[in-house]
């Protein structure tokens, strides 16, 4: 079952495993986006996680839903994170992680 960090205009949605987290969603509304507010939301999970005793974050972002996936790849890099070669056969995607 996954569980939401944030609140209702932004937020993350992840699962839980052990020590590991896997975020499914990152959304923030459309009225709230270009205001820092997934940056300062990835901030606070990233520390959240670390306050918990996680050791890794995982992601996995397609274009399938039409994102820009070089702009999300340069996002999650800014806090770290590294991409992971893992290809799923006919999709556009990135898989990333963050060591904690």
């Amino acid at each position: 079952m996954s569980v939401k960090f944030g609140t209702s205009f932004c937020y993350i949605e992840y699962f839980n495993f052990n020590k590991t987290v896997y975020i499914d969603v990152l959304f923030v509304a459309e009225e709230y986006r270009d205001k820092g507010l997934a940056k300062k939301l990835m901030e606070s999970f990233i520390e959240y996680c670390c306050n918990n005793n996680k050791t890794k974050i995982y992601l996995f972002a397609s274009s399938e839903l039409g994102a820009d996936l070089e702009r999300l790849k340069l996002f999650y890099e800014k806090f770290g994170f590294e991409r992971e070669n893992i290809n799923i056969a006919g999709m556009n995607n990135i898989n990333m992680y963050l060591s904690l």
